[in-house]
């Protein structure tokens, strides 16, 4: 296995010829166990990082809803125009569809939405579920999305994450694995795009 150090503490391991893996605070060092983050773990990981029931706003001048996540469900009704707000209930496995209850029952494409802030300090958010790719050495992961915040942790080139969410101004994308944090939305590349 490699290892990458930071201040004489292992922080990052991998098996040869694999990208290094961040390792989280309280980690074990020999742990080399990391498996790649999948999309099926997206909208658990949307659920703790943005609990259900969740303040959006409709970013399409009229979006469909469907009876079912996926664009092959039956389309029950539509929501809009642009900028209308809406209350997310929940997220399918992937995160790609958040369920409804009002004006319509049913589920919406996450992509056409921006998550209102929670808080004064929460920027919004559009919801991007995907895994992505680590493209800039020694990108910075970040407690919020700042260069003034707080470091948690580096990612290796080629290493490949779970992205959650981008800022509106797509500054900033939100990580949910390996690590939990914030790094420059231009550190990263969708994967397979490469």
């Amino acid at each position: 296995a490699l290892l990458a150090t930071q201040w004489e503490r292992v922080v990052a391991v991998a098996q040869e010829g694999n990208p290094l893996a961040l390792l989280g605070e309280g980690a074990p060092g020999a742990d080399a166990g990391w498996t790649p983050p999948s999309l099926e773990e997206a909208g658990a990981r949307l659920r703790a990082q943005h609990p259900p029931p969740q303040q959006a706003q409709i970013a399409a001048a009229l979006l469909n809803v469907r009876a079912e996540p996926g664009l092959e469900a039956e389309v029950v009704g539509r929501v809009g125009p642009q900028g209308a707000q809406v209350t997310l209930l929940d997220y399918s496995q992937d995160g790609r569809w958040a369920r409804l209850d009002a004006p319509v029952v049913g589920w919406i494409s996450t992509e056409y939405v921006v998550l209102l802030p929670v808080s004064g300090n929460d920027p919004p958010l559009f919801l991007r579920p995907g895994v992505a790719r680590v493209v800039q050495p020694g990108l910075v992961l970040r407690d919020r999305p700042s260069p003034e915040a707080s470091q948690r942790g580096v990612l290796a080139a080629g290493q490949l994450v779970l992205q959650l969410a981008v800022t509106t101004d797509g500054a900033w994308t939100q990580l949910a694995s390996p690590n939990e944090g914030w790094v420059r939305s231009s550190g990263l590349q969708a994967a397979g795009q490469e």
